[in-house]
């Protein structure tokens, strides 16, 4: 079957990198990272990437489960269990460990190397996320295989759900090296949404195309939930109590509401951008090109962004509100640009490309 191009990622995916630069750029508020010499704290910057905080990132697992299920349905690719895991192994585990090593050689105590040697394991910084996505394309490629076999169309599929939704309750230490795998069922359940999404696209687009409002006004009240009234709520409660137990679940459900608010509105904003452009419309060449770099921009940003924040005289020159904006377009326009350098040469290609 003729390879076909999904205009619908080739917007997303962009957009979302783009939310993730912008949130990682305030992320010197309100406790996320350390707040750099000289900056003063603006309470106001430590509530506002909460709005787009609630599904950039599960909005990329949702994209990898999309293109997954196109490939496996309409292109009718198939993997074998060695060739996906030797392809994903090449594709996210070794350019997460080259990076890695980097980014603990210039940003990490040379005193720790065992700690450093796990971070790395299990992706130090924010290329954790390559080694968990490693491990939901493996248990897609299982869902995939045996998808009509075991009704993962519908009541399995709801039984999926739940199970990962269940799993991804239970707190493991980050510390410990599982090469992402703690962090797997959250996002898994992603990637399967962005799995049967594709296979019902037209289904789900017709039932929420007229609903785009609502599902904005849900996703803000799920925000509110998530980030402000449950964590309050949990704060008041002893450890362990049965209202504590019970608010945890109530905001993990939210957190999943959230994002699946998040990603459905911002899905179907694109398409209707799409359907009304019609069949014939081509995206101009700066929107795909754009699509090819957001590995590279994924990868490098947080470098820069740590460089810039921590280890430059910069923050301290630049006004307090401004800054976040200021860096973010810098970081971004020069994130673009090492990936256009990298994308020139066959290693680089081989990393990103």
């Amino acid at each position: 079957m003729t390879k076909k191009i999904l205009q619908e990622v080739n917007i997303i995916r962009p957009i979302v990198i783009a939310l993730l630069v912008f949130i990682h750029a305030f992320a010197i508020f309100g406790g996320g990272w350390a707040l750099p010499n000289g900056v003063e704290d603006i309470k106001l910057y430590h509530y506002l990437p909460c709005i787009i905080r609630g599904f950039r990132i599960e909005t990329i697992a949702f994209i990898a489960g999309y293109v997954f299920s196109y490939q496996s349905n309409d292109l009718g690719r198939t993997y074998s269990l060695l060739s996906i895991i030797k392809k994903k192994f090449v594709r996210l585990i070794i350019p997460c460990w080259i990076f890695g090593i980097i980014y603990a050689l210039c940003f990490c105590r040379a005193s720790s190397i065992i700690n450093n040697l796990i971070s790395i394991l299990n992706g130090i910084g924010h290329l954790w996320f390559l080694t968990m996505l490693f491990w939901c394309f493996l248990a897609l490629f299982f869902i995939d295989k045996y998808y009509n076999k075991y009704g993962f169309r519908g009541k399995g599929g709801i039984i999926l759900f739940l199970c990962l939704s269940a799993a991804s309750c239970i707190p493991i230490p980050v510390e410990i090296p599982t090469m992402g795998l703690n962090r797997m069922p959250h996002f898994l359940f992603f990637t399967y949404l962005g799995y049967l999404f594709y296979i019902y696209k037209d289904k789900i687009f017709n039932f929420l195309k007229n609903k785009y409002l609502l599902i904005f006004a849900l996703y803000l009240v799920f925000v509110g939930l998530s980030f402000f009234v449950l964590p309050s709520l949990r704060e008041q409660q002893s450890s362990f109590s049965l209202m504590y137990i019970a608010i945890y679940i109530s905001l993990k459900i939210s957190q999943y509401l959230m994002a699946i608010s998040g990603i459905s509105f911002l899905y179907i904003i694109v398409m209707k951008f799409l359907k009304k452009k019609g069949p014939e419309y081509v995206l101009p060449n700066y929107i795909t090109k754009s699509n090819k770099m957001c590995y590279g921009v994924y990868v490098f940003h947080q470098f820069l962004l740590i460089y810039l924040y921590y280890h430059t005289s910069i923050p301290m020159y630049i006004n307090s509100y401004l800054l976040p904006f200021i860096s973010f377009v810098t970081v971004l326009i020069v994130s673009i640009l090492l990936s256009k350098i990298f994308l020139m040469t066959k290693f680089g290609r081989f990393l990103i490309g």
